[in-house]
């Protein structure tokens, strides 16, 4: 269940469904959804999946070259829509630092870095990459990379579902 309501949470638990946090959601969310769904079943493994926004290349910056483009594209348009809809958020979740913050962006190493943590802090279960680049042609390039550089390097993913 993607949520972030604690009920629909607390039913996720009770019924031993698993959970989901989107690619926006800040790590400090995902700790929340996580501690919610423990609270109300100790037991219970959340199984949780994290999507993110995903690339990486062998340097930071040529990563944000790639990725900078299709972030700020997405920033923009969620505003609109968040503005549209008179939301009282407005559109200050969708601020492309932040997002490039929250996302799987950077150098090979900077990535299973950022995963690490994601996991050691959230235990995540599955891991939802959605590449980001302007040319549609590189978006199976990465998720290669991901197969073949950064997901080897992950000693908890052999035995879980930690895939692209």
């Amino acid at each position: 269940i993607a949520t972030t309501t604690d009920s629909a949470i607390q039913l996720a638990a009770a019924k031993g469904y698993g959970i989901m946090g989107a690619s926006p959601f800040p790590l400090e969310r995902l700790i929340r959804i996580v501690e919610t769904y423990r609270a109300a079943a100790p037991e219970a493994d959340p199984k949780l999946a994290v999507s993110r926004f995903y690339y990486a290349a062998p340097t930071r910056e040529e990563a944000l070259a790639e990725a900078l483009p299709f972030i700020t594209r997405f920033a923009e348009r969620m505003r609109g829509v968040f503005l549209a809809k008179q939301s009282p958020l407005g559109g200050r979740p969708f601020n492309p630092d932040e997002i490039i913050e929250r996302s799987l962006i950077g150098s090979y190493s900077e990535v299973e870095d950022k995963i690490h943590h994601l996991h050691e802090k959230t235990a995540l279960r599955s891991l939802l990459l959605k590449p980001v680049s302007l040319n549609p042609a590189k978006w199976l390039t990465a998720l290669d990379v991901f197969a073949e550089r950064i997901r080897p390097a992950l000693p908890f993913a052999a035995n879980r579902d930690i895939a692209a």
